[in-house]
């Protein structure tokens, strides 16, 4: 740049005859200043009437400038008042990069004020949000004001006005509002993550990261990030608006596929948006090539622009989506995900429509867009997963109830069975007993000893098989058998002490996994076995008890087999032992075959319907 020295010496030779810039007295607080500007390119400071250096008129009340090249702004400010004026120039755009403000005055150039993005609060010439630069007129003082500015990685919009410095309330008050929505939304992404820790699953990973990254992209776009955060950093700075609406893009098209299923019942979409969304994540992470010359900022601008078409592409498919789970699949409570993605569409198209000038471009109105439709953008996902958090706690709730009452309900139906048990098998008992014990009695008042010998001991076998009876009762209550691998374990433990009290071998071929198949009241088959056992060690004088599992096509078998002396299968008398087993079978749904012949040992094998 030329020194100062030049600058003054090529001042004294120029004659200034650019339009003025009148500024009211009193009552006139605000001028734009666009419509009387003056704009070029060039690294170079030149004067306004240099005409190498091609300067030209503003048309309209904003300015566009490119990326990747220093930029020109020139307007002369005149004070008529009666007052001294103390005024700031304000960009109203929190991503101008490095500007530089000289002031021309006098034949004086004073160049001491920056401001931008990319320098931290303490280097700005004010601390404020939208950027701005003092000027001080007196009365009857005219300036001319030349304003440099260069950034890389994106273009932007500004819309360069002048403020008396007593009149700020305005900006104040945006930012003050500003600061209200980012604290709504910092609480909003505390309870994202909280709601995360304490029902942990991907659709709330993603909304937890959603919320988080798009409280990051607030913050950027707000100027906040540069103006107490980042500013020190401007690589990072410089792409922090890109990389941050990247991350929480991706986020809500992630978030979007799990709750849509779109894996599923949407191959192609979910292919879609699985797509962008890693390729969002790149191009944004090739921003920070860019600044540091690895990338082209031509391709890079041309890629940021078909992402951007992309993904408004994303965000209707998702909302067409939301429609037809809302009306045509009847899931009322995605209602809050099409009103989501509506306010995004329509923001959207707000945004452009202010970019393109369909509709005045309005700096309040662009900044307050821009950050409280991003408030509601976290608020209904949060809404959407309280509500079905609160249903899905309901609903749990509801199974428990449900379960406390089946609970209860088995423990009184086994009440019931245990009382009717005790009353059928032990009253009996107990009424044998008493006949046997009047029996005897009249029999040893009759000198018969061999009768009351015999209903001695009729008396004592009734008594042991009635507390076997109530010990077989207590072992079940104190023993789950609601697996297979339980009931073979009090079987086989049974079996073996029965065996070895008389001396008998006992052999297992049992597999857990094959019962499993079949739907089995496993208390019903133990009491079964149990007495299967006791009959084959009382009666049958055998040397060798098997117990084994096995299957065929359609049936689970169990068998027990003994070699004992056998029965007549085929008679048609069978004692209550058999009767019993037969019974018990039948009460468990399942077919009992016997073989037996005298001389040739005895098998029972139950059969159980195959359900798996």
């Amino acid at each position: 740049m030329k020194s100062n020295a030049t600058i003054l010496l090529f001042l004294c030779f120029k004659t200034m005859n650019a339009q003025q810039v009148t500024i009211i007295p009193q009552h006139q607080y605000l001028t734009e200043i666009a419509g009387s500007s003056y704009v070029r390119t060039g690294r170079d400071f030149s004067f306004i009437n240099d005409t190498a250096a091609n300067w030209q008129p503003v048309q309209g009340n904003k300015i566009f400038w490119n990326p990747f090249v220093t930029q020109w702004l020139y307007c002369k400010v005149a004070n008529t008042g009666k007052t001294d004026r103390a005024l700031k120039l304000w960009l109203n755009n929190v991503q101008a990069g490095v500007s530089r403000l000289f002031i021309v005055h006098k034949g004086k150039i004073d160049s001491s004020f920056a401001t931008g993005s990319l320098l931290s609060s303490k280097q700005r010439a004010t601390e404020d949000r939208l950027l701005s630069l003092p000027v001080y007129l007196r009365s009857g003082d005219t300036a001319e004001l030349y304003l440099n500015s260069f950034r890389r990685q994106v273009g932007i919009t500004i819309t360069p006005l002048l403020m008396d410095v007593q009149h700020e309330s305005a900006n104040t008050n945006l930012d003050y509002w500003l600061v209200f929505g980012l604290s709504l939304m910092f609480v909003i992404g505390i309870i994202a993550v909280n709601i995360y820790f304490s029902f942990p699953s991907k659709e709330l990973f993603w909304f937890a990261a959603y919320a988080v990254s798009t409280l990051f992209y607030s913050i950027t776009i707000s100027g906040f990030g540069s103006l107490y955060l980042w500013g020190s950093f401007p690589l990072f700075e410089e792409n922090a608006a890109v990389f941050f609406g990247a991350v929480a893009t991706a986020c809500l098209f992630e978030l979007s596929r799990l709750l849509f299923n779109t894996k599923l019942k949407y191959k192609k979409i979910d292919r879609f948006l699985k797509l962008f969304s890693i390729v969002n994540v790149i191009v944004s992470l090739l921003g920070f090539n860019l600044l540091i010359n690895y990338f082209s900022p031509y391709t890079y601008g041309i890629s940021l622009l078909v992402l951007y078409l992309v993904q408004v592409t994303g965000y209707c498919i998702i909302f067409v989506l939301s429609l037809i789970t809302v009306f045509v699949q009847k899931q009322k409570e995605f209602m809050v995900i099409a009103l989501l993605f509506g306010i995004i569409l329509i923001v959207v198209s707000m945004l452009i429509m202010q970019e393109t000038a369909v509709i005045p471009f309005d700096y309040r109105f662009h900044s307050y867009m821009i950050a409280f439709s991003l408030f509601p953008q976290t608020l209904i996902p949060l809404v959407f997963f309280v509500n079905r958090i609160k249903n899905q706690l309901q609903l749990r709730g509801e199974e428990i109830v449900k379960e406390r009452l089946e609970s209860e309900k088995r423990i009184l139906n086994e009440r019931l069975r245990l009382g009717k048990e005790l009353h059928d098998d032990i009253g009996s008992t107990l009424s044998g007993i008493k006949l046997y014990s009047h029996l005897a009695s009249s029999q040893m008042d009759a000198g018969d000893q061999q009768g009351l010998d015999r209903s001695l001991t009729t008396i004592q076998q009734s008594a042991e098989e009635m507390v076997q009876r109530i010990n077989d009762q207590v072992w079940l209550m104190q023993h789950e058998l609601q697996t297979p691998e339980y009931f073979l374990q009090g079987v086989v433990e049974y079996a073996g002490k029965m065996t070895a009290s008389k001396n008998m071998l006992l052999k297992t071929n049992v597999d857990a996994f094959v019962l499993k198949e079949a739907a089995i009241n496993y208390r019903e088959l133990y009491l079964f076995c149990k007495e299967a056992i006791n009959n084959a060690i009382k009666y049958s004088d055998a040397t060798e008890l098997v117990l084994s599992t096995n299957k065929n096509q359609d049936y689970v078998l169990l068998a027990i087999i003994d070699n004992g002396k056998g029965f007549d299968a085929t008679s048609s008398y069978t004692g209550n032992g058999i009767k019993n087993m037969q019974h018990r079978a039948k009460e468990m749904g399942a077919q009992l075959q016997i073989n037996s012949d005298a001389g040739n040992g005895t098998s029972l094998i139950l059969k159980f319907k195959i359900t798996q």
